[in-house]
């Protein structure tokens, strides 16, 4: 491929904690990303015809007038927001987060959401999730499981409580000064 195994170090995404987050969240299910298909966004909007929530699309992309389109054939009470800069004004707002991509990497969207402390459903295509502990994880492309795991979050505080906790907890070691910091190693072993 070009390169020396031994010569590149894989460096994550930071991602900003902030300073307080919101302890009152509305009744509303949140998707941050980029309306394309891999993204799973037609998985998540057939879920939510099972689930008594409001869905929040932060996003846009070719597959938004689709979905758009899908949401008001199954009757999904979903609002489509677009492009937006202040996604934090949502995950400060939003009751659990889902993210039911078919393939990520290392999505800033769900690293966001714990830092945000949002309780998350999310796929199980090697996320930085582990069921029960600061996520729900369903198999990709499984409507019903990830219905499920919605409102099963949306009925148990106390489990929403613990998965944000341990998820903001898992947030912090992805802070930008440890990005920041292991950069700063690389560019000190390269001048060497």
């Amino acid at each position: 491929m070009g390169f020396m195994p031994n010569r590149f170090t894989i460096i994550p995404t930071g991602v900003t904690i902030p300073r307080m987050c919101a302890t009152r969240r509305e009744n509303a299910v949140l998707f941050v990303g980029r309306l394309i298909p891999v993204k799973g966004i037609t998985y998540l909007i057939q879920a939510m015809k099972n689930v008594q929530a409001k869905l929040w699309v932060v996003g846009d992309g070719p597959q938004k007038a689709e979905a758009e389109t899908l949401a008001r054939k199954e009757g999904v009470a979903a609002t489509f927001f677009g492009y937006r800069a202040d996604v934090d004004t949502f995950l400060r707002r939003a009751k659990v987060f889902v993210l039911p991509s078919l393939s990520e990497g290392l999505p800033l969207s769900l690293l966001e959401a714990y830092a945000h402390q949002i309780p998350c459903v999310v796929t199980d295509i090697g996320l930085p999730a582990r069921h029960l502990s600061d996520a729900l994880v369903v198999p990709q492309g499984n409507i019903e499981a990830l219905a499920s795991a919605i409102r099963k979050l949306l009925k148990n505080p106390a489990l929403r409580r613990r998965l944000s906790r341990n998820a903001y907890q898992k947030a912090k070691t992805f802070r930008w000064s440890k990005t920041a910091r292991r950069y700063e190693e690389v560019a000190k072993t390269c001048a060497e």
